[in-house]
């Protein structure tokens, strides 16, 4: 990965007390990787792989990260449950 994770781009984050950030969150519809999808010249496959990558890296600076998918924003207990 480029650069420090800090500067990786991603949807949600969560500090601890002292205001460092400790998990970041991903959401992806399912859209974004769907061959109708305008990736430019890049593959769907591409897009995937430089996105494992990416978060292979916020993963290697000590972060951690959750996914989760539109059917789970929707359903949020399926997320965590009672």
């Amino acid at each position: 990965m480029n650069g420090s994770a800090k500067d990786v781009r991603r949807d949600f984050g969560w500090r601890d007390d002292d205001g460092v950030l400790r998990v970041v969150g991903e959401f992806d519809g399912r859209l974004k990787y769907h061959r109708s999808n305008s990736f430019g010249n890049r593959l769907p496959e591409d897009v995937i792989y430089d996105e494992k990558l990416r978060e292979d890296g916020i993963r290697a600076s000590g972060k951690g990260v959750v996914r989760w998918t539109r059917d789970e924003a929707v359903y949020p207990e399926r997320l965590h449950p009672k």
